[in-house]
């Protein structure tokens, strides 16, 4: 991307006409960037999450199998509550929809517990190498650090998940290890790679591509 979050965010969030956070901190939804609203999933999301959680081909190197029709009600049933910021430990999931045709291509979440987050995502392979992804990874990093007051933020993949690491690597996280084969996933050991971001290595970053 040719900008920082901070170009194309203001007052943490790049919003429409409610940009006010809620007395818990929790902002008000949806959640702009350049080209994605981010939000909480709706009951009417459920087509489009199953198209996407169902391929194979998304699911290849994630920790879980295709998801069937009542995984995914289960998993919108319980993402749809957006929690609050101020509790000590809780799971953002929300959901990317293209502002330009209000299709969902994928969903993001951020899992928090005692200053520490881990961060996830998931996007329809129809939409994957458009930097979507990364666009959003960019305002939870943001959620976490200047709402969460987060320390530290990481991220774990299949050491074969190339575009998953490359992200990382394009939000300044570090590689900080391989793990050789330490998860039995789907009938084999996986390879499982280790990156993590602090805060103030964060800002440093926001700081530097605003004085680009």
């Amino acid at each position: 991307m040719g900008k920082g979050i901070s170009g194309w965010l203001k007052d943490f969030f790049y919003v429409g006409p409610t940009p006010v956070p809620k007395p818990d901190g929790t902002p008000s939804y949806p959640l702009y960037t350049e080209r994605l609203l981010l939000r909480p999933p709706l009951a009417g999301d459920f087509n489009a999450l199953y198209e996407m959680h169902s391929r194979e081909d998304v699911a290849r190197l994630m920790l879980w199998e295709p998801w069937t029709m009542e995984d995914t009600q289960t998993h919108l049933a319980r993402d749809m509550k957006s929690p609050s910021f101020a509790c000590r430990a809780a799971n953002l999931s929300l959901v990317m929809v293209r502002r330009d045709s209000n299709a969902l291509i994928g969903d993001i979440n951020l899992h928090w517990a005692d200053r520490q987050g881990s961060l996830g995502f998931a996007l329809h392979p129809y939409h994957q190498g458009y930097g979507y992804a990364t666009e959003a990874a960019e305002l939870m990093l943001l959620l976490g650090f200047k709402h969460l007051h987060l320390h530290r933020i990481q991220s774990q993949c299949n050491a074969r998940n190339e575009p998953s690491y490359r992200l990382m690597e394009r939000l300044g996280m570090r590689r900080e290890g391989l793990s050789i084969e330490c998860w039995f996933i789907k009938g084999e050991w996986w390879d499982t790679l280790t990156y993590a971001i602090l805060e103030r290595e964060w800002e440093a970053r926001q700081q530097a591509a605003n004085n680009q």
